[in-house]
């Protein structure tokens, strides 16, 4: 296991030592892969193994640290929502996300299914986000130039990009008593970009 992944699972055992419980976890990990497979640089040909393998630790197994660790404490009060967020570009194929993102977010969506056959019986919901294209810091800010986004907009049925604001209604839900019969899920949150 990684050192951040190390440095994290004790971050968590320690807020549940502190409050003496842990009831919501959110693992919301995510690096960009750079750009996707219809350009140059984002092809198959040009994925870089370090990159790849850099990016494996970070959007996976962290967040396999992060359920792993959680499920614990809330196992053991039968109690608990883990969130985590995960992609649409891991739902289906994404021309404008690079290869390794893409992979890891797919394999995230699948670790959340898993991960609810064997923590529903112990009263532990864990459910993913998959976001859309989000205005964030994610791929150093590339949403933030009017080029990428125009091009990333004209894949969202609304035609625009979200605002960080737009997921919060979701991960409130999924982390309240009203998601008690929704586990497993993966929900996209996309301006209808996965319907389409």
């Amino acid at each position: 296991m990684c050192r951040t992944s190390i440095r994290w699972q004790k971050k968590i055992d320690a807020t549940a030592a502190r409050f003496g419980r842990l009831d919501i976890a959110f693992a919301n990990a995510g690096l960009s892969a750079g750009p996707g497979p219809l350009t140059e640089a984002g092809a198959m040909g040009q994925v870089d193994l370090a990159r790849w393998n850099s990016l494996l630790q970070i959007n996976l197994t962290s967040v396999f640290v992060t359920i792993r660790t959680a499920a614990a404490h809330m196992r053991a009060r039968r109690s608990g929502r883990i969130i985590v967020t995960a992609s649409i570009a891991g739902l289906r194929g994404e021309r404008m996300c690079g290869y390794a993102y893409a992979a890891t977010k797919a394999a995230v969506s699948n670790l959340v299914r898993q991960s609810a056959i064997e923590l529903s019986p112990h009263n532990v919901n864990i459910n993913a986000i998959a976001p859309g294209p989000f205005l964030t810091d994610i791929g150093q800010g590339r949403l933030r130039q009017a080029e990428i986004a125009s091009q990333f907009a004209a894949d969202v049925p609304m035609g625009r990009i979200a605002q960080p604001d737009e997921i919060k209604g979701l991960a409130l839900l999924l982390a309240s008593p009203a998601s008690s019969y929704i586990t497993g899920a993966v929900i996209p949150i996309d301006g209808g970009a996965s319907a389409s």
